[in-house]
C-alpha cells in the first residue's frame, strides 16, 4: 500500500485550517440576525471579562455575570442596552450562571465560592445556599 505523504491532504495541513477557521465572516444560511456590535452602553471605560451567564427578567432588564476585574461581576442594562445599575458587593470565586425565576428574584451561582445567592430585583440578598 502506498504511503501518503505528511501534507498532501488539505485536512492535514494544520496552517491551511487555521486560515479557513477564520475564513468564514458570515453565515451561508441568512437567520434573520444581525451583530449590533455597540449596543450595550458601557460605563466608565468598564469592559467584560469572560461572560459566565446571561439573563433577561420579566421587564426585559438584562443581566450579565462576568469574570473579569475591569467592570463589577455584575450588571444590569435596560432594553435598550443602557446601564442601570451593577452589584459590587459581593465578592465571587468563580461567576458561573445567571437565572431570573418568575419573581424577577436573581439568583447567582459561585462555583468558586460553592455558594448561590438570591437577590431581589433591587440587588438584595435574600437567601445564601451553601458556604465558602
Amino acid at each position: 500500500m502506498p504511503q501518503r505523504e505528511e501534507n498532501s491532504d488539505p485536512l492535514y495541513d494544520k496552517s491551511l485550517l487555521a486560515k479557513q477557521a477564520w475564513k468564514v465572516a458570515v453565515s451561508p444560511v441568512d437567520l434573520g440576525y444581525q451583530a449590533e456590535t455597540n449596543w450595550l452602553k458601557m460605563p466608565n471605560r468598564w469592559t467584560l471579562g469572560q461572560v459566565a451567564g446571561v439573563e433577561a427578567d420579566s421587564t426585559n432588564r438584562l443581566y450579565i455575570f462576568h469574570r473579569g476585574d475591569a467592570a463589577p461581576p455584575l450588571l444590569c442594562f435596560d432594553a435598550q442596552g443602557n446601564y442601570l445599575f451593577s452589584w459590587e458587593h459581593i465578592r465571587f470565586g468563580r461567576p458561573h450562571m445567571v437565572v431570573c425565576d418568575k419573581g424577577d428574584n436573581v439568583w447567582l451561582i459561585d462555583g468558586g465560592g460553592h455558594v448561590i445567592y438570591q437577590l431581589s430585583s433591587r440587588g438584595d440578598i435574600t437567601a445564601i445556599l451553601g458556604t465558602r
